[in-house]
């Protein structure tokens, strides 16, 4: 390419790719695949052979060169299932990777003229697809930090909270010109830890075998943290001789003290941020360090408020400008269409995953309520039932359950057959079936075996069976205990009559008594 039309700025790429057709060829060229086969004549086409593609960009027509026939292809590729006009995401990949502190979905909402949930999905995916495959070697500086909202701007409450901290490990490279390497390279990574913890050692090991060449010369500078360390912390093997648990492999290794507690296993002075080593190499941390000014600029002024979830996306547009920032702009976009290319597609956007998660959460509160209006059901039919039946549902669902977990723990751990279960669970089946007949208690015994067999059906998983079961189980206790209280009201009830009716009866014999005296008496008289 002449260097008249070479890309040299912002106007340059505006004026090439001017229109939409343009912008269209470059991607479509470049993204879609190569060697499409035919399905008549098995002609292997190029994608230049294309005559359009379709609205939601999921499938491209192509003519054949060989048969002439028109045939579709599905496209697996970054615009899939988007509207957006090709222009505009061209725009958005200059100005969300090309500007120091990147941009807003709120700024690119006004600068490319769509809505706001657009551009944030737009922002979002090309961050999830930006992925950091990186390797590097030389002079490397390694330290962490800590992003978290100004306290001057927060809530009294909300500034000694460790909630809002979020850690960040990063790696750079130096300039070295002896291997082609003339811009300084990072790799930053955003690590997930729990409320108040700090980046451990072995995190910090497992990011460095990560991201740094583990066959070429390297030479690490670090601060004086303790994660550090290697002079510490040994441990022993099996033979029994100590071994340095060194985190960078036994590889040269500096230190710059920036605080003066760690003299106690720094024999240098404290507060030396720079200071040079026999063979003149400078030995400081400072370029980190700037990275991750630019980086908090970008983060706390561009996007302010960050959620856990996407922070990585937003790091991984940092780095690709990072790295990026010194070439030029028609190399930068090739670079950025090899990432487009390699990248998978992702099916869903945010707010389609929001809308997912939404329609969960609403037929998990649908299935509470139906569950909740099948046990109050449930309660209705036990508290008609006798207590002996109760009792035999009780210990039938047990019996059950305790099958269910035996069966459940074996694939954990070796558990033994247990004979006594499955012949108890054979006699409830074989009483249920004797029982079915009697017209009075029949349909108890098979509400009892329907239920069983719903809890089966419903739930697939015995781990999920076996807590159906404890929940029904939980119920009939309750109106076990409410039939009891029942019972024993009623027996006391029962009890009180019986005194009345033998108080009424002594009563009565004593009333007969006197009756027959006073007859004897008055037959007596009359005889006289």
């Amino acid at each position: 390419m002449a260097d008249s039309n070479k890309i040299k700025g912002e106007y340059d790429l505006y004026e090439r790719y001017n229109s939409e057709q343009e912008c269209e060829k470059l991607f479509a060229d470049y993204l879609l695949p190569n060697d499409i086969e035919c399905p008549y004549c098995h002609h292997k086409n190029s994608n230049k052979n294309r005559i359009q593609i379709f609205a939601k960009r999921s499938k491209a027509k192509i003519k054949c060169a060989g048969c002439g026939n028109e045939f579709d292809i599905s496209v697996d590729w970054f615009f899939k299932e988007t509207k957006v006009k090709y222009k505009k995401w061209l725009m958005a990949f200059y100005k969300i990777l090309r500007e120091t502190r990147s941009i807003s979905a709120v700024r690119l909402r006004k600068d490319i003229t769509v809505q706001y949930t657009t551009a944030r999905s737009m922002l979002l995916k090309l961050g999830m697809i930006l992925k950091q495959e990186i390797t590097l070697s030389g002079e490397v500086e390694i330290d962490e930090t800590y992003v978290k909202p100004d306290p001057t701007r927060m809530h009294k409450k909300r500034m000694r909270s460790k909630k809002m901290k979020k850690s960040i490990f990063g790696i750079l490279e130096r300039k070295n010109p002896a291997i082609n390497n003339d811009h300084t390279r990072i790799a930053l990574q955003y690590v997930k830890l729990p409320q108040g913890r700090n980046i451990s050692r072995n995190k910090a090991k497992d990011l460095i075998n990560q991201f740094v060449d583990k066959n070429a010369y390297v030479r690490f500078f670090t601060d004086g943290a303790k994660i550090y360390k290697t002079d510490v912390d040994e441990t022993e093997t099996k033979t029994g001789k100590t071994k340095p648990n060194d985190i960078f492999g036994g590889r040269r290794h500096e230190v710059v003290v920036h605080h003066g507690e760690l003299q106690k296993w720094l024999s240098w002075p404290s507060h030396r941020y720079v200071w040079n080593t026999d063979d003149d190499i400078v030995v400081t941390t400072n370029r980190i360090e700037n990275v991750f000014k630019h980086l908090k600029a970008m983060l706390c002024g561009t996007f302010v408020s960050l959620d856990k979830k996407y922070i990585q996306y937003y790091i991984n547009i940092f780095c690709f400008y990072w790295n990026n920032k010194d070439i030029d702009l028609e190399e930068w976009l090739f670079k950025l269409l090899n990432c487009l290319r390699d990248a998978k597609y992702q099916p869903y956007t945010v707010d389609k995953v929001k809308k997912k998660q939404a329609q969960i959460q609403k037929v998990k509160q649908k299935n509470k309520l139906e569950r909740e209006d099948q046990y109050k059901e449930l309660k209705k039919q036990l508290r008609k039932m006798p207590y002996d039946i109760q009792w035999f549902r009780l210990l039938f669902l047990w019996n059950y359950e305790e099958i269910l977990k035996t069966t459940w723990e074996k694939y954990h751990k070796y558990v033994p057959y247990d004979g006594e279960l499955q012949e108890n669970y054979e006699n409830d089946m074989a009483e249920i079936k004797e029982n079915l007949s009697d017209p009075v208690r029949g349909p108890m015994y098979k509400m009892i075996y329907d239920e069983l067999q719903e809890i089966i059906k419903n739930n697939k998983h015995t781990k999920d069976q076996f807590f159906e079961i404890s929940r029904r189980k939980k119920i009939g206790m309750e109106i076990k205990d409410e039939i009891i209280k029942k019972h024993e009201k009623q027996e006391k009830k029962k009890e009180k009559l019986k005194k009345q009716r033998e108080r009424e009866k002594k009563t009565a014999k004593n009333g007969d008594k006197k009756s027959e005296k006073n007859s004897k008496k008055s037959l007596s008289s009359n005889k006289k």
